[in-house]
């Protein structure tokens, strides 16, 4: 996650310089340090591979990051003060992302670049079908809250959706959904520190995608 993180900004920074700051479908002249960054979802509990944030709190304004876990935000929290970053700078809401994108797409609330980082929606096979659903749900909604032209780095740690190669799929019917149209920039997997054994293919969890939202 920390590689697929830096990832994400790297190529949000490379992009508004390159293209004058128009991809984002704003004022030529935004400046970089006006970024709008969502957290949503279970990504704060990354916040112990603080270099991320580090840097995200460098070149963007993060404006929040929103999790139903307490532990999760406390642990957020913590790491911001241990690492002496501006806690103006963020805040976080203990909440559900579904009914908090909802709202944003009803005051019209877009956002630079979104994370989107559920928990485990298929533990199972059996239930894959079911949470395919409920990725699609996800992903439509925060796909609406992404700028014309922003980015939107999409998640899934589910083996199961990861192992049958669905989730690219499930991003095209949430796509669909939205009525937005999306490219994919990168698709990444778990880095380094998480190995994959050739005899346990089902250590093959995460699926992580990079995407330009239009």
């Amino acid at each position: 996650m920390q590689i697929n993180g830096k990832t994400a900004i790297s190529y949000h920074y490379f992009q508004r310089i390159k293209e004058s700051l128009t991809f984002a479908a704003t004022v030529a002249a935004l400046l970089l340090t006006q970024l709008r960054v969502a957290l949503i979802m279970s990504l704060v509990r990354y916040f112990k591979l603080i270099n991320i944030f580090q840097v995200l709190f460098k070149l963007f304004t993060i404006e929040f990051g929103i999790d139903s876990s307490g532990s999760a935000l406390d642990l957020a929290n913590e790491n911001i003060v241990l690492n002496e970053l501006n806690q103006g700078k963020v805040s976080f809401v203990k909440g559900d992302a579904t009914t908090f994108m909802k709202g944003a797409i009803s005051e019209n609330e877009l956002w630079d670049l979104v994370i989107l980082d559920p928990p485990k929606l298929a533990p199972r096979k059996k239930v894959l079908q079911s949470a395919s659903g409920m990725y699609r749900s996800l992903n439509a909604l925060a796909m609406q809250v992404v700028k014309p032209g922003g980015l939107l780095m999409t998640c899934s740690c589910s083996g199961a959706m990861t192992q049958s190669g669905m989730f690219l799929k499930t991003i095209q019917g949430a796509a669909s959904m939205a009525g937005r149209k999306v490219t994919v920039l990168r698709q990444a997997g778990a880095a380094c520190d998480h190995p994959i054994d050739p005899a346990y293919p089902e250590g093959q969890y995460l699926s992580n995608y990079l995407l330009r939202v239009a």
